[in-house]
């Protein structure tokens, strides 16, 4: 029998039980122990399954081509990811001009059974250096590491503690913006201190003496996603809560030290920022329109 705690959370007179929430520990024994019962499991359902070989067969054939993604030109640097057909995880390549493309990341090299995924991934404004995000075996949990596009080698930042964030990139080149979690297994579930944070981290100095940017101790269940606007006069956070598509969106002048503007704080409907001229602000949202609509919000008056 799998284990079942006792928990029960009592939300706004609501009660829930998470049985299972031992499970969010990936590193603990038991979530391993569970884990490798389930790969047995199944592994010997799927090996002795009749039609494996024809099924396999037809989704070779049908996934055989080759694909590209939307590409990103920075500063004279074109960058997209390409799947040749059959490939478990797309590659990242770089193009400058007229030279042939070269490999900036395969992540098909990270493990033998190609379970280890480029997650995400961002180039710096000048396009001298990549953040990128890797998953393990599907997993939400995420580590950060940078890379030197110019000579191929990682440096050593390591961001660890990561889901569902972008890495956002200062205009100066100088370091990036993240969300992060404690570091599983050191705290308690029922820890008031478990939730996201937003900080800073500086090229080339270590996890901890990144900066904390915003924390919300007061929703502990939102997650965080931070974003640079264009023109690079402001940051950004798309404001999450579960999987919910409804998000908030709050934001700010960068090199303020006020507290962020929650723009759009009633958790009504999808935004997304497109771009700004000055303090007006142009968002994609399903707000009144199912198949999305173009507002605008000027942030001297965003009561109009």
């Amino acid at each position: 029998m799998i284990r079942k705690d006792n928990i029960i959370e009592n939300f706004h007179g609501t009660k829930v039980a998470d049985p299972y929430r031992w499970l969010e520990d990936p590193l603990s024994s038991d979530t391993k122990e569970w884990v490798s019962h389930m790969d047995e499991k199944c592994a010997n359902y799927f090996s002795s399954a009749p039609n494996k070989v024809i099924d396999r067969t037809r989704l070779e054939t049908l996934h055989d081509y080759s694909k590209y993604y939307v590409p990103k030109m920075i500063n004279k640097r074109l960058f997209y990811l390409q799947n040749d057909g059959l490939q478990n995880q797309a590659v990242l390549y770089m193009r400058e001009e007229e030279h042939d493309p070269v490999v900036i990341i395969d992540p098909n090299e990270f493990s033998d059974d190609g379970t280890v995924a480029l997650a995400n991934h961002a180039m710096s404004k000048n396009g001298q250096l990549l953040a990128y995000a890797i998953s393990k075996h599907g997993s939400d949990w995420q580590e950060i590491r940078v890379r030197n596009i110019n000579t191929g080698e990682d440096l050593d930042d390591l961001i660890e503690f990561i889901k569902f964030t972008n890495i956002a990139w200062s205009p100066d080149h100088s370091g990036f913006y993240y969300s992060r979690f404690p570091e599983p297994g050191t705290v308690a579930p029922e820890d008031e201190s478990k939730y996201s944070r937003v900080y800073f981290h500086r090229i080339g100095t270590k996890q901890e003496e990144d900066i904390l940017v915003h924390e919300q101790p007061e929703d502990k269940e939102f997650d965080f996603s931070p974003f640079i606007t264009d023109d690079g006069a402001y940051i950004g956070l798309y404001v999450f809560l579960g999987t919910a598509n409804e998000n908030r969106l709050y934001i700010k002048s960068l090199h303020s030290s006020d507290p962020f503007i929650r723009l759009l704080d009633a958790g009504d409907a999808a935004y997304y920022y497109i771009t700004n001229e000055g303090t007006t602000f142009y968002f994609q949202t399903d707000l009144g329109a199912p198949n999305g609509r173009i507002i605008t919000i000027d942030l001297n008056k965003p009561e109009t």
